[in-house]
């Protein structure tokens, strides 16, 4: 075989096998806009392109390759002629010749789908009062820190069965809790029948992940991961308030017996992280981070939402719902992958049953 024809067939091959993202030019949220197109026939995109020079071609849609996302001028007189079409999230279109629209629908688009940028609320911890709280006594804290209990021997029975010499085991509550015995997950029978996380790996897809960590270096699984936010492999946090995805992937997959901290309910499993809470981010890559490396990731952990303020709701935008989709049929080897969605913590602000839901939940629950 020639040289030049076989090299060039490595280094196709060498392109084709990196990941999506790393062809995701940098986004410029205050001069431009971003929209997605599908069109009915993928071979005609390059004239697509090509007739409409007001925009600016981005690159194939993550989740979904039938999708397209382009960008356009804020400035551009085009810009108020767009909106969705065809499209569940219906855009509000003038009820006049449209041209554009005309155009767009001579040149074979099905769908238009408007990219709006949206920054998503992290799920944050329940603050706990000391004293009386619906029914409940706390115990208050002793001078070191650690709350009072009458008896610590069931956590010690536990540590001694299992290997565990983790420091803070003792405050685990959600794991022995000796103040209100049975108020907890229950995970010990699951323990005991050695069913601790082999082969599983939960995908965190919050504001990152600290794999570097004595607790998770090990159990990091690096081919799940990405970050959204900085567009880099690694979702390594960044920000101030980049802990809560650490402190997630801790309860599920902080290792046991090494004398550091506590430990994950699935202590024997992998965790990845997908970093999407720390920056604005549009529905394309939403819907791209919840079917990253579907292949790999068999729990997608999405510990965020619309505000915990009793009165905001949310939905998926049509393209994270398709790759929800996509995800609950292809992940997991076609048994699907599963998808867990924090209900929120607003009970603090009236939170009634009702609003302890959101559209997601919804559209998982009833689609």
């Amino acid at each position: 075989m020639n040289f030049k024809i076989l090299y060039r067939l490595v280094l196709l091959i060498c392109l084709s096998l990196q990941t999506q993202s790393t062809a995701i030019p940098a986004r410029d949220y205050t001069n431009k806009e971003y929209f997605m197109v599908e069109l009915a026939n993928q071979s005609t995109l390059n004239e697509f392109i090509d007739k409409y020079p007001d925009f600016q071609y981005e690159h194939q849609a993550r989740a979904l390759d039938k999708y397209h996302v382009f960008s356009i001028d804020k400035q551009s007189e085009n810009l108020t002629n767009l909106g969705n079409y065809n499209s569940e999230d219906h855009g509000l279109i003038k009820r006049e010749d449209n041209e554009l629209l005309d155009s767009l629908i001579d040149s074979g688009v099905k769908s238009i789908h408007m990219l709006p940028v949206k920054r998503i609320v992290k799920r944050a911890p329940v603050p706990i009062s000391f004293g009386d709280a619906d029914g409940y006594s706390f115990p208050e804290p002793a001078d070191d820190g650690k709350p009072v209990d009458s008896s610590q021997i069931k956590v010690e029975d536990v540590k001694k069965e299992f290997g565990i010499d983790d420091p803070t085991f003792g405050e685990q509550w959600h794991i022995v809790n000796s103040n209100f015995p049975g108020h907890e997950v229950n995970v010990i029978p699951v323990w005991e029948k050695n069913i601790t996380g082999h082969g599983v790996v939960t995908a965190l897809v919050d504001d990152g992940l600290d794999y570097e960590s004595p607790d998770l270096a090990d159990n990091f699984c690096k081919e799940g991961s990405w970050d959204y936010n900085d567009n880099n492999p690694l979702p390594k946090p960044r920000l101030n308030d980049d802990y809560h995805g650490t402190r997630c992937a801790g309860e599920i997959a902080a290792a046991k017996g090494n004398g550091y901290c506590g430990v994950g309910v699935a202590y024997n499993s992998k965790v990845s992280g997908i970093r999407i809470l720390s920056g604005e981010i549009t529905p394309e890559d939403e819907a791209a981070a919840m079917v990253y490396a579907l292949d790999v990731n068999d729990i997608y952990s999405c510990s965020w939402g619309p505000p915990d303020n009793g009165r905001s709701m949310d939905a998926p935008a049509k393209i994270v719902k398709e790759a929800l989709l996509k995800g609950v049929l292809d992940g997991r080897d076609s048994k699907g992958a599963v998808y867990v969605f924090a209900s929120g913590n607003g009970a603090t602000r009236g939170d009634s049953f009702m609003y302890r839901c959101d559209g997601y939940h919804l559209f998982l629950w009833f689609w």
